[in-house]
């Protein structure tokens, strides 16, 4: 049996002294004693620094450091001390996974580290943004974007960056020009979702046709319903067409409508300057470049909808998805209302078989299970697993709650415990948003965005726990009619 492969995720650093094969035919004994100095300065601060020279190829070098900081730090040290000694060398860096061998690195972050260095200038250390990633929040390390391109036999675009610090050469972009094709500098920031999206194909392809036929899209729905997570795919699924970027900003941490300018300028890494206004400078970042914003959580500043209007009519090519608990009621906007997830009717023979065609029990049995890896849908476990996801309305984020009880308790006992569903319904994931942590943390953040008449009417409507039907308004953001019945309303004078 073969060993398995040593893979690491690791800093890549390519250097290259510029102009030695024709200074050997100039000078031979100076360019030995210069490529000399080069190769010494490389392993005093590799060592220094903590990294590895793996490769030394002709006037150049390939080696790895364990973080993109240590290979920032030693580039920076390296390019200072041959800058004085007259020494052109350019040096590219990414962070990435390879494949470790004895004697070099394989993997496709081998050859991406190896085009960011040929963008670099004599005297300059670049960065691609993986390797960014890592030191972006250093106070003790300025960068300047560059722009993002696409790198020859490279699938992904990349926004890449040049250190700036003293005696580091820091490239004008228009010198970049023709060693890649150029894009727009929006970051492209997708999350990385940790889970699978199930249930939502039909309603992804909706929005993916929304989305290029119209300039402003807005999904709304009840908090827990998946706004998230569904405008997070529609951008990995549209990026290919706004190759000017596809930039997501959370909003959700923006609670006055006057902070929803800065709060994108922020995201967009647009600063302030004497002359022109955030907004203005946002503008002049996008232009009439092809460019998508996912602008996530606007419900609680939906004034700020003469904003999103304003940069729709100034930038010509742009395009906005938005995710709110209600419209902006803005003339380019299409409004797409998410529902919950299908789920069996009454009626269903619970055959364990034909739950699994719903997306709600297809939801709630992967999850469960992430939870309790021996989890099964039986025909002893489907009635309860059918009525749970009944009485959860079908509602993502209330199923992915439940589905996470049953690394202790059995569908049929978590059933049981449904009369006080939000003290059941908690315990999600830590590195989720508090709101979406407990099923009482979203109703909250629902409750709290409503005025102080729409709360009493609110807890009025309550004692209706099987829901009511027109003429009584809808209230804004309110959960379906089974969920309010674990907030312990009963018949009776309301307040």
């Amino acid at each position: 049996m073969s060993e398995p492969l040593d893979r690491r995720l690791i800093a890549v650093m390519f250097t290259d002294m510029l102009g030695y094969t024709a200074l050997m035919q100039a000078d031979e004994r100076r360019a030995l004693d210069k490529r000399q100095r080069y190769i010494d300065a490389l392993e005093r601060y590799h060592d220094a620094f903590g990294g590895t020279i793996v490769q030394r190829l002709g006037d150049g070098s390939m080696s790895m450091f364990p973080n993109s900081l240590a290979a920032v730090l030693a580039a920076v040290a390296i390019q200072r001390e041959l800058a004085a000694q007259d020494i052109p060398v350019r040096i590219g860096v990414h962070m990435g996974e390879v494949i470790v061998e004895p004697e070099r690195l394989t993997g496709d972050a081998v050859n991406i580290a190896a085009r960011i260095e040929s963008f670099a200038v004599p005297g300059g250390v670049m960065l691609s943004d993986s390797a960014y990633d890592q030191i972006k929040n250093r106070s003790d390390v300025d960068v300047v974007s560059l722009g993002r391109f696409r790198l020859k036999n490279v699938g992904r675009p990349f926004e890449l960056y040049a250190v700036s610090a003293p005696g580091v050469e820091v490239p004008d972009p228009g010198a970049l020009e023709g060693k890649g094709e150029r894009f727009a500098s929006l970051p492209s920031n997708l999350p990385e979702p940790a889970t699978s999206l199930v249930g939502r194909d039909s309603g992804l392809v909706a929005l993916v046709e929304l989305a290029r036929e119209h300039r402003v899209v807005t999904i709304t729905g009840p908090g827990g319903v998946g706004k998230n997570r569904i405008v997070v795919e529609l951008g990995r699924l549209l990026a290919p067409e706004f190759l000017d970027g596809v930039a997501f900003i959370p909003l959700a941490d923006v609670t006055k409508p006057a902070d929803f300018l800065p709060a994108l300028a922020g995201a967009l890494d647009v600063k302030e300057a004497e002359g022109r206004t955030l907004g203005e400078g946002v503008v002049s970042l996008i232009g009439d470049k092809k460019a998508l914003l996912l602008l996530d959580n606007l419900e609680q500043i939906v004034s700020a909808a003469s904003e999103v209007a304003g940069l729709i009519k100034r930038c010509p090519e742009l395009h906005i998805v938005t995710t709110s608990r209600t419209p902006l009621r803005i003339s380019a906007e299409r409004e797409y209302p998410l529902a919950p997830l299908e789920i069996p009717p009454s009626s269903d023979p619970a055959a364990s078989e034909s739950l699994m065609t719903y997306p709600a029990i297809a939801l709630f049995v992967e999850r469960a299970r992430s939870s309790r890896g021996s989890f099964e849908l039986t025909p002893d476990n489907a009635a309860a697993v059918a009525t749970i996801c009944r009485r959860l309305d079908g509602l993502p984020l209330a199923l992915e709650l439940a589905a996470a009880r049953l690394r202790l308790l059995s569908p049929q006992a978590l059933l049981a415990r449904f009369d006080h569903a939000l003290d059941v319904l908690r315990s999600g994931p830590r590195d989720a948003p508090e709101r979406q942590q407990t099923l009482r943390a979203t109703i909250d953040w629902s409750h709290s965005l409503l005025t102080a008449s729409e709360q009493r009417l609110f807890r009025r409507m309550a004692v209706f726990v099987g829901g009511c039907t027109e003429p009584c308004p809808p209230v804004t953001g309110a959960l379906p009619g089974d969920l309010r019945r674990s907030r312990g309303a009963r018949p009776g004078r309301v307040p």
